[in-house]
């Protein structure tokens, strides 16, 4: 059995290299062809706007100020994190508020509107009011302004929701502010 083994890697190994020596006629035709492209290729590159030095890279990041930001905060700011091409990821405090989301962009890059699926929690300890989820548009002009409109649903009602009020399942979620790329 070992001899057998033994003659079919010899033979195997035989076969390669005759391959490899029958081949390299044809490997150096291959050659000089790609060599003449790679020369008609560099006479069309335009060289003048290659160094990779000067290119500006798009920013990751942002961070947003504003009313109603922050998880529905009176004053709140929030920070975006793309992980993708067109998904990021936000986090956000304001005044008695947080909240979290995760964000699909409509167009390449951290600069553009996108979809939003997030939740809003206003209020801390006692001062709890609810905790809402649900999707948002949110509007990003090129440059420093943005909004946001979208629907939550009631996840969890606070202790500091009044008792005399039924709470709705369904509520606007909207805010206003300014956003800077990082």
């Amino acid at each position: 059995m070992k001899r057998i083994l033994l003659a079919f890697l010899s033979l195997t190994m035989a076969t390669l290299t005759f391959a490899q020596y029958a081949d390299v006629a044809s490997v150096d035709a291959d050659v000089a062809s790609v060599d003449a492209d790679v020369a008609s290729v560099d006479a069309d590159v335009d060289t003048g706007n290659a160094d990779i030095a000067t290119q500006k890279l798009e920013p990751k990041a942002t961070m947003t100020f504003g009313f109603l930001n922050g998880g529905g905060g009176l004053v709140g700011a929030d920070m975006e994190f793309l992980v993708a091409d067109r998904v990021g990821i936000q986090l956000g405090a304001g005044l008695v508020s947080y909240g979290f989301g995760i964000n699909y962009h409509l167009g390449k890059g951290v600069r553009t509107s996108m979809i939003n699926f997030g939740l809003w929690h206003q209020g801390v300890g006692e001062g709890h009011t609810q905790t809402l989820i649900g999707p948002s548009y949110i509007f990003r002009a090129k440059k420093l302004f943005t909004s946001q409109i979208g629907l939550g649903f009631l996840y969890k009602e606070g202790p500091a929701w009044p008792a005399d009020k039924v709470h709705s399942p369904v509520m606007l979620l909207y805010s206003l502010g300014i956003y800077l790329p990082l």
